[in-house]
């Protein structure tokens, strides 16, 4: 962990660099003056700028402070964890800071880069509703977005793929709440000197250079530099990143968002049963002729669970997609479902569709008097000489909705089946 020198509070900084007014005219189009927002932290360069640069916002535009708030996360996976707490602590104390603990059961369960994001998202998305937030704002740069471009293209991506991040974007983990990056167009290296010119303390992760904990790192450290070492020009990088940015507001410029194109965005969330325990439901028509590889990774990235699909698995999600009627497909967590011209997909626990409920289970959608009952679905049952499931195909109802169907039974015969939840 290589530090810069811890110096002063982030309510005595004013930032000064050339871009600085033009990131905060970006910010004022996008947040109104009663909008209150969150600023996710860490004392990495990125996110460091970032909080400052939307602090001087708010003083210069004179929003009220109380509606902005800082989340940090602490993982405690690293043996400095709490000490960045503390200085996170010291740093902004005056401002609404938020520290957010994971729990010591699970520091020593899965910490890939997925899995950690994920309890991110998780606990942001909590306090988006706690607070009714309007906007998260991210540290991402340019050079995290040149990351993921090559990452994409590495596994198969069209030009949704190749423009990746967006400097404002509406996110589902986070009930759809709108996502701004202000630093999107600003290299690692520039905002490190940004930092250190505006004597902003900030910290290197050892951890970003181990090329063995993730393809991106090996992408960051070893690919990336090699491509720029071939440049004649002693600005390689800066020259490469350039022309990077250049094709990505061209494409921004030209790039259409009409779902009739063939874009698999556009997703519905579907009513969330309770006994499903899911993060996230939603389902898409989709039509034959828009199922391509492009399409696909665009829909994965809105899931933002993208950046952990192996190429094999996109293979065989596309060609699940193109020739099946019915059935799924599952991967980390999340299931893609296949049933009558429609994708849904679920992020829930294993076979969670299979939860048989109990006749006398208390969260029914209505009440009924005797000698009527109410009741969920057994095996067992029938109805108009046919099984549950054969019932259920003949009404269009998916495979994971068939346990959750109420039904009315009156002296041991069922005499109608309500709606799915």
């Amino acid at each position: 962990m290589k530090k810069q020198a811890k110096t002063g509070n982030i309510l005595q900084q004013n930032l000064t660099f050339p871009e600085k007014n033009k990131i905060l005219e970006s910010l004022k189009t996008q947040i109104g003056s009663k909008k209150k927002v969150i600023v996710a932290i860490s004392w990495g360069s990125d996110s460091m700028l970032t909080a400052v640069l939307v602090q001087n916002f708010f003083i210069m535009d004179k929003y009220d402070t109380k509606n902005l708030y800082f989340v940090h996360f602490n993982h405690k996976i690293r043996p400095e964890s709490d000490q960045e707490e503390q200085f996170i602590r010291n740093y902004f104390k005056g401002t609404n800071l938020i520290c957010i603990h994971r729990h010591s059961s699970l520091v020593t369960r899965n910490n890939t880069e997925w899995d950690l994001r994920t309890r991110r998202y998780s606990e942001l998305k909590k306090l988006v509703k706690k607070y009714k937030v309007s906007h998260v704002i991210l540290g991402h740069n340019l050079s995290d977005r040149i990351e993921s471009t090559f990452l994409n293209l590495l596994r198969g991506a069209g030009i949704k793929g190749f423009t990746s991040m967006q400097f404002s974007e509406s996110h589902h983990l986070l009930s759809w709440t709108k996502v701004l990056r202000p630093l999107i167009n600003m290299p690692k290296s520039e905002i490190e000197n940004i930092c250190k010119k505006n004597h902003i303390p900030y910290v290197t992760d050892a951890s970003n250079y181990d090329d063995t904990t993730s393809l991106r790192n090996k992408l960051r450290n070893k690919i990336l530099p090699s491509l720029y070492a071939l440049s004649k020009n002693q600005k390689g990088r800066e020259t490469f990143e350039q022309s990077m940015l250049n094709i990505y507001e061209e494409i921004g410029k030209t790039k259409k968002k009409s779902p009739s194109e063939g874009d698999l965005g556009g997703l519905k969330s579907i009513k969330q049963s309770p006994y499903r325990k899911a993060k996230f439901a939603y389902q898409r028509d989709i039509p034959k002729k828009w199922i391509t590889t492009e399409n696909i990774i665009s829909l994965l990235n809105q899931l933002w669970i993208y950046n952990n699909v192996s190429s094999a698995f996109l293979n065989t999600l596309l060609t699940f997609l193109q020739t099946s009627n019915s059935g799924y497909k599952y991967f980390q967590g999340t299931y893609f479902f296949v049933a009558h011209g429609k994708i849904y997909i679920i992020q829930a626990p294993t076979n969670f569709w299979k939860k048989i409920i109990s006749q006398s289970h208390p969260n029914l959608p209505i009440s009924i008097k005797s000698p009527n009952l109410l009741r969920y679905p057994q095996p067992w049952d029938r109805y108009k000489g046919k099984t549950r499931n054969q019932y259920c195909i003949t009404q269009k109802i998916p495979l994971f909705r068939r346990n959750f169907v109420a039904v009315l039974e009156t002296d041991g015969k069922i005499n109608k089946i309500l709606k799915p939840m």
